[in-house]
């Protein structure tokens, strides 16, 4: 998320900045309920991740972009990628069986605060070198995750869930 907070030349304080993107959060809730819902997990997962990639790529026409345009296109890609996380979240809980549900939860977790702490570290390596390289790496990362999702082995929206795991 840091690439859609530091991206933006705001004249106002940073803080009032970082609030504004920061407010993508609380919609995205009501979104993730929605679309879980009604469309299922993996669908939404596709769509956010989706949404994710398609929003770090505009940030490529960044300086084409007045500020009007470029902070509601920050608010949706933030809103993008607070939803997929959001949703990982409950997809990994109700993937695993019971037996194997804290266990499994809790690697992907713990993958999940490795990447958390390598991603300030590489964007701002990446973006000390060229702003493009990182909208690039962040992007692919993005498309990479659409497409792993498409290939979800099932949804978990109306199916119940396993105690055991069965051979």
């Amino acid at each position: 998320m840091i690439i859609f907070t530091a991206q933006i030349d705001y004249k106002g304080s940073v803080y009032e900045a970082m609030l504004i993107v920061s407010l993508a959060e609380l919609p995205g809730y009501a979104l993730i309920y929605f679309i879980a819902v009604k469309w299922g997990r993996s669908k939404g997962l596709v769509l956010f991740s989706a949404a994710s990639a398609f929003f770090l790529i505009m940030l490529f026409l960044k300086p084409f972009l007045s500020l009007w345009l470029l902070v509601p296109l920050m608010f949706m890609g933030r809103l993008s990628v607070s939803s997929l996380f959001d949703l990982v979240a409950l997809y990994t809980f109700e993937a695993f069986p019971t037996t194997m549900r804290s266990t499994g939860a809790g690697v992907c977790s713990a993958c999940a605060r490795v990447g958390g702490i390598l991603t300030p570290m590489v964007a701002i390596y990446l973006h000390e070198k060229s702003e493009a390289y990182s909208i690039l790496t962040y992007s692919l990362l993005a498309m990479l995750a659409t497409f792993a999702c498409m290939k979800l082995p099932f949804d978990t929206l109306g199916r119940p869930l396993q105690d055991t795991v069965r051979g």
